[in-house]
């Protein structure tokens, strides 16, 4: 679950904000699009809440800092799906933001089980609606993977944590996002646009939904 958390906390550093008249990058893609990603951050496969959702990264400085690893994350322009998978795992699982519905489900392959829950406007799951306090420079060019992408600083008055900068092509794809801290990083490998089956944007048919647990109870089996 943190290694999608990590990818939400990175998109969150370029998602559009501040006033209608302040220059911003399109951060939702139109027209859908594969990227694979490497990524550092905290430690851990998305395998789905044992007691409650989980709703970020771990932070702080007892943070544990993690090798690169690969996510890979697949956009639905027409369906406005996000879909987020963790790769190089032994317990793969990943995770479908659904923006029109406002609602996540985690996807446990493993268990062949998902969960649903709801994805709050403003937080690092709902990675492209954010906060109106985030705001954006424009610093240059540069190309990611191949691709031509703009390359913006952002800032916000109300979190300073969310202060980087984000590399952002004109069809609303974000290549490459980075943290002052250097605590979460996202840079594309891999960029492969083309149509993606709606198959990808919901669980594997046959799978069993679990109950969304509360605090201090474990999921229905």
């Amino acid at each position: 679950m943190r290694s999608i958390a990590v990818a939400l906390a990175a998109c969150t550093l370029v998602a559009a904000g501040g006033a209608l008249a302040e220059e911003r990058p399109l951060i939702q893609p139109t027209r859908d699009v594969a990227v694979t990603y490497e990524t550092n951050g905290p430690a851990g496969p998305p395998t789905g809440p044992a007691t409650g959702p989980a709703t970020g990264p771990a932070t702080g400085p007892g943070a544990a800092a993690a090798a690169p690893r690969t996510l890979r994350i697949l956009y639905s322009a027409a369906a406005h799906r996000v879909r987020v998978e963790s790769q190089g795992s032994d317990r793969q699982g990943f995770a479908i933001m659904d923006r029109t519905a406002h609602s996540m489900t985690v996807v446990m392959p493993e268990q062949q089980r998902y969960i649903e829950m709801p994805m709050r406007a403003g937080t690092q799951q709902d990675f492209m609606a954010p906060p109106p306090s985030m705001h954006f420079a424009r610093k240059g060019s540069d190309s990611v993977a191949g691709v031509a992408c703009t390359v913006w600083e952002t800032t916000d008055t109300a979190n300073p944590t969310l202060a980087g900068t984000a590399c952002i092509t004109a069809d609303g794809v974000m290549l490459r996002a980075a943290g002052r801290d250097g605590k979460h990083t996202l840079l594309a490998t891999k960029v492969e646009y083309g149509p993606l089956s709606p198959d990808l944007f919901s669980p594997p048919a046959g799978f069993q939904k679990m109950e969304l647990p509360t605090a201090g109870t474990m999921p229905r089996r």
